[in-house]
């Protein structure tokens, strides 16, 4: 007569493998910049200045039991026109996924309590794939390396060019726009932005008004 015996015991968890490390890499060639390095831009319609300075730049690892990965955060000061650019700690995270693919992106707020402005725009991510666009309220898509790249006389050897489709994250030149529109972003290894273009509304009317931000000087610490 055989014996049979009930058991209770539940099926062990599948063991989760390591997805691997994330450093950011070359993302810092265009984004890490020490505190008081500063970037002067010149707006072309109506030749006014917009003086940016680091004030925080840090680039802290997450380490969870699955994977390593490096973030960004830093934050710009405007000196003439009054906003703060923030990319703060992203509050999302990495969940455990056998097929994970590597995809790394930096959100940009801008604030400004004198004119009581707040935006928040994609501004840059890797891997720098035209096919794939930043997962946000206002997409955005890259569209290309430039090479030779020339801004105000200076030439830039390697840009990277992020399209914002309906961006705000820009600051407005004395004549007055809708804070919506197309931005498109030029970020030279090495040096930072180095142009941001702008296509928005003009004195609230469907007429469209193209304005560029262009960098004229920089100092880097």
């Amino acid at each position: 007569m055989g014996l049979l015996l009930a058991s209770n015991c539940k099926p062990e968890p599948k063991k989760q493998k390591y997805l691997g490390t994330y450093p950011l890499g070359d993302i810092k060639d265009y984004l890490y910049f020490k505190p008081g390095s500063m970037w002067v831009y010149e707006c072309d319609s109506t030749g006014e200045l917009d003086t940016q300075v680091m004030v925080s730049c840090d680039t802290p690892w997450i380490f969870k039991s699955y994977i390593k990965y490096q973030l960004l955060t830093c934050k710009l000061k405007s000196i003439n026109e009054g906003s703060i650019y923030d990319s703060p700690f992203p509050g999302g995270d990495i969940f455990y996924n056998e097929n994970y693919n590597y995809f790394w992106q930096l959100e940009r707020s801008r604030s400004n309590s004198k004119y009581t402005a707040y935006s928040k725009d994609g501004v840059f991510f890797k891997p720098f794939d035209t096919n794939q666009n930043g997962g946000w309220g206002s997409p955005t898509y890259y569209k290309g390396l430039l090479t030779n790249y020339t801004v105000l006389g200076k030439t830039y050897d390697t840009v990277r060019v992020f399209q914002v489709q309906y961006g705000a994250g820009f600051a407005e030149p004395k004549i007055k726009t809708t804070q919506t529109g197309q931005t498109t972003y030029y970020w030279a290894k090495g040096v930072g932005l180095i142009r941001l273009h702008v296509w928005t509304g003009k004195d609230g009317n469907n007429a469209t008004f193209k304005f560029n931000w262009l960098l004229k000087e920089y100092k880097l610490k």
